[in-house]
């Protein structure tokens, strides 16, 4: 689910707003919306790919590889799943 009826469904701000009401220590830097499921890479890091605005409707895909500590992880079947 990316539109509803023609309007962005989820957006990275949204997302990020969300994500600063509930944490007392925010930091934007560190809050990821990713456009590939989070794997666990060879150096036993999370990878996964966000996408970087180009200019207007122009966007990249950029590779993102932080650590596994302090990192929780929110996904559709963990928030809508059965």
């Amino acid at each position: 689910l990316n539109t509803y009826y023609g309007a962005q469904a989820f957006e990275d701000r949204t997302f990020k707003a969300m994500s600063q009401l509930i944490t007392e220590n925010y930091d934007q830097d560190k809050t990821h919306v990713a456009v590939s499921s989070p794997k666990i890479n060879s150096r036993g890091r999370w990878e996964f790919f966000v996408f970087q605005n180009q200019g207007y409707r122009a966007k990249s895909k950029l590779k993102v590889e932080i650590p596994r500590k302090n990192v929780a992880i929110i996904d559709f079947d963990a928030v809508y799943g059965d």
